[in-house]
């Protein structure tokens, strides 16, 4: 067991899970390329701990996972939301999102 990469544990775990997304939904997953972790908020928060640096302006769905916003605020970015508008099927309109970048969008 690698103590540095958790979400590599459990092989047997991440091989039921590929199978049964490939009988599901779509053929070709290998569970090599899953990951296992406690909480979504933890695959949410990483990228923007790492990637975000104070100041930065990040824009992030709305509705979504609560975890954006306080984590790009913690981190000292400017959160941006782009609703997500039922209208429009719950997806981003190009136009508004490309009206919300800037010089320090991140």
């Amino acid at each position: 067991m690698d103590p540095l990469r958790p979400g590599r544990r459990l092989p047997d775990l991440r091989q039921a899970i590929a199978e049964y997304v490939s009988r599901t939904r779509t053929s070709g997953w290998r569970a090599r390329k899953w990951l296992w972790c406690r909480a979504v908020s933890q695959l949410f928060s990483s990228p923007i701990l790492a990637l975000v640096d104070e100041g930065d302006e990040v824009i992030y769905p709305n509705p979504g996972f609560p975890i954006y916003e306080s984590m790009i605020n913690y981190v000292g970015g400017r959160a941006i939301p782009i609703p997500l508008r039922e209208e429009r099927d719950f997806s981003v309109d190009v136009k508004e999102l490309a009206s919300l970048i800037t010089n320090r969008t991140s």
